[in-house]
């Protein structure tokens, strides 16, 4: 992975990161701005820094390495698709097709990539996967309900 593909990736995570401290699921520390920029600076420290360890700590196993990022993306895929089943599984405005057989045709597809996975990095993966449901427990009991305008519209 070469840093024209790194960057926009990592300024990417910052702002979930920012996004995350902003709605109190993290620490608040992450939601801070750059008085003349606007940007999350806080997050993109956080989020440099931990790419270099990271970088640093796997610099002579970067095929594991992306295939755990592999996993972390596709496993956030499927709990999206996941996430669609819920939203819509009573909903007047359910769609048969949008709701119900994108998901499951996009999760038979995951399978199938995570299944030619090495049993390490599906290993790690699950592990890892396993503590933030924990962290997402946790954070949810304290988070306030949500904003109704927040509410999705199709």
């Amino acid at each position: 992975m070469g840093f024209t593909n790194a960057l926009p990736m990592q300024v990417g995570v910052a702002r979930v990161l920012y996004a995350m401290g902003r709605d109190g699921q993290v620490p608040t520390l992450f939601a801070r701005l750059h008085a003349r920029h606007n940007t999350p600076w806080v997050a993109m420290l956080a989020t440099t820094a931990l790419s270099l360890v990271v970088a640093l700590a796997f610099r002579d196993a970067m095929d594991f390495l992306a295939t755990l990022v592999n996993f972390g993306a596709l496993t956030g895929f499927a709990l999206l698709h996941v996430c669609v089943f819920v939203r819509f599984r009573r909903s007047a405005r359910r769609n048969l097709w949008l709701h119900v057989v994108s998901p499951l045709v996009g999760l038979a597809v995951i399978a199938v990539i995570l299944s030619g996975m090495g049993a390490w990095a599906l290993l790690l993966g699950c592990g890892w996967l396993a503590l933030g449901l924990a962290w997402w427990q946790g954070a949810a009991r304290h988070a306030p309900p949500p904003a109704s305008d927040l509410a999705y519209s199709v």
